[in-house]
C-alpha cells in the first residue's frame, strides 16, 4: 500500500506542476484541460485521504480511480489540441507545450504503474472495471 501512496503521491505533484503551467494561458483548449486537470487532482486528494486508512478498501476508492484515469484519458487529446492550436497560431505559450509534453508522459507512465500495484494488491478481477485495460497491458 505504501507503494500506491508514493505513486498518487507523485501524481499529485506533477498534476499540480500541469495547472501552475498552463494557468496564465487563456486560450478556450487550455481552459479546458485545466478544468480536467484539477477535477483529477480532486480526486486525487480524495483517494490519498482514503489510502491514509489502514486497510483502505477498493470500493471506497472506485469512483475516485474511474475519474482519475478517465480525466487522463481525455487531458492527452486535449493537451495535444492544444499543443496544435499554440503551433499553429504562434500562440505565447510554447515554452509551456515544451515543458508539458514529458510531464504528461510521465504522468501517463505514473497511472500505467499505479494500475499495476493496484491490480497486484486487489486482483484484476476486482480492478478491471475501473482501470482501463490500455493502462495495464503495457506493464503486463
Amino acid at each position: 500500500m505504501l507503494q500506491l501512496k508514493e505513486l498518487y503521491s507523485d501524481l499529485q505533484n506533477q498534476t499540480e506542476k500541469a495547472i501552475k503551467e498552463i494557468e496564465n494561458s487563456d486560450h478556450s483548449i487550455a481552459i479546458l484541460l485545466q478544468t480536467i486537470l484539477r477535477e483529477q487532482l480532486e480526486m486525487i486528494k480524495k483517494l490519498m485521504l482514503e489510502l491514509s486508512n489502514d486497510g483502505a478498501e477498493l470500493k471506497n476508492m472506485t469512483e475516485f480511480l474511474t475519474i482519475i484515469y478517465h480525466d487522463n484519458e481525455i487531458a492527452n487529446p486535449t493537451f495535444r489540441a492544444w499543443k496544435r492550436a499554440v503551433e499553429w497560431m504562434s500562440l505565447p505559450y510554447l515554452e509551456s507545450v515544451r515543458n508539458l509534453e514529458p510531464l504528461f508522459q510521465e504522468i501517463k507512465t505514473n497511472l500505467e504503474h499505479s494500475a499495476a500495484e493496484l491490480e497486484r494488491i486487489y486482483g484484476a478481477k476486482q480492478t478491471k472495471y475501473i482501470i482501463p485495460s490500455f493502462y495495464i497491458s503495457t506493464l503486463r
